[in-house]
């Protein structure tokens, strides 16, 4: 295990409750399947955009009465998913439409490339080193979507000021990042049952605050990975020698 002078990764994922510089709310072209949660990381957060396909789902799951309220600070992508008439309502009340026609990248990449462009999360006299950005439904629909929303994880730990957080009504899934991470999982949110995935390769991980801790524990896909365990405490420990997927349930309670 690191010692007390080595940098110890913090993980809030409750934040998407009370953030106190905000976060950023991401939605990608998955079906809204619960509107009250959305307004609720909708009212949370204070930057807000979508991939193109996920401008359709949200100009779909509101009436429109509710459309005003829940405009998006931007719709980014290249506009193949992005229906006529819903191009045109967001226009008209001022969002910005954003055709990014670069095939080597996904909507995904490009709307991380807008919020690292267009976004700065403040507090009056406090430095904030890095951005929140909650993905909303990112693990939904097909297969290949949700390895390239783990890839996007991955990606992102080159970016330091960039924390990512695979967000749906079910659960909560980000990266761990090699070395010793240390995760704030209040009872009233989260829970019981996580999982560790190694899913950029092979590691060996230590844990402290789940019914079943391991230590010194080679994980890997075609050996033993830890699903389906159970939280123990409100804040669980892991080191990890390679970067790791975390994943908890979210309780239905909390929105």
């Amino acid at each position: 295990m690191p010692t007390s002078t080595d940098q110890i990764a913090l993980w809030d994922p409750s934040s998407f409750r009370n953030q106190p510089h905000g976060y950023v709310l991401l939605l990608l072209n998955q079906q809204i399947k619960d509107i009250t949660f959305l307004k609720y990381l909708w009212t949370n957060a204070k930057f807000r955009v979508c991939g193109d396909g996920g401008g359709n789902q949200l100009y779909d799951a509101l009436d429109e009465k509710q459309r005003g309220a829940y405009t998006p600070n931007a719709i980014c992508g290249d506009l193949d998913s992005l229906r006529p008439e819903v191009q045109e309502y967001y226009a008209s009340v001022g969002v910005d439409v954003v055709h990014d026609p670069d095939q080597d990248s996904t909507d995904f990449g490009k709307c991380l490339d807008y919020i690292q462009k267009h976004y700065r999360p403040s507090i009056p006299g406090k430095l904030v080193d890095h951005v929140t950005i909650f993905v909303y439904n990112a693990l939904g629909g097909r297969m290949d979507h949700a390895f390239h929303s783990i890839h996007q994880l991955h990606l992102a730990i080159s970016q330091q000021r960039r924390k990512i957080f695979l967000l749906s009504e079910e659960g909560i899934t980000f990266l761990l990042v090699k070395g010793e991470n240390q995760i704030s999982l209040p009872k009233e949110v989260f829970g019981p049952a996580c999982g560790i995935i190694p899913v950029g390769g092979p590691s060996v991980i230590t844990t402290k605050g789940l019914v079943w801790d391991v230590t010194d524990w080679e994980t890997t896909f075609g050996g033993k990975v830890s699903t389906s365990n159970v939280l123990n405490e409100e804040v669980v420990t892991v080191f990890t020698t390679e970067p790791v997927l975390f994943t908890v349930e979210i309780k239905a309670a909390v929105f």
